[in-house]
């Protein structure tokens, strides 16, 4: 895929498998509505909604990292630009196991306070 936000990352994925607004929408647990503003850009993805779609990128044998590398990068929870690829690879996986949004956090500023120390 190759897109850097969240929008245009649903979009292509649910034209390349032919899936319909309602059917991604039921599964991330929204109203078809909501789907479509995400898709405009005009609203955004929480991180209760990402988990079912990462599953539903899974269940397509999709790859997530650039889902969640598009999602932190909109969301700011952390510099992903900055952040060498080996770190990203890792904090992706760390995404994917259940961790809270503060435990994400803290990891984040941990990961920060050791990139810019170098």
């Amino acid at each position: 895929m190759t897109h850097n936000n969240i929008a245009d990352i649903i979009r292509v994925f649910r034209a390349k498998h032919r899936l319909t607004a309602k059917y991604v929408a039921e599964k991330m647990g929204l109203s078809p509505a909501y789907l479509s503003m995400i898709e405009k850009g005009k609203k955004g993805v929480s991180r209760d909604r990402l988990n079912p779609l990462i599953e539903m990128f899974k269940e397509y044998n999709e790859p997530t990292d650039e889902l969640m590398l598009a999602y932190y990068a909109e969301a700011k929870l952390y510099r992903a630009a900055t952040l060498p690829v080996v770190l990203r690879r890792v904090i992706f996986r760390l995404v994917e196991s259940n961790l809270t949004d503060d435990q994400l956090r803290d990891l984040e500023r941990q990961i920060i306070e050791v990139t810019d120390a170098k």
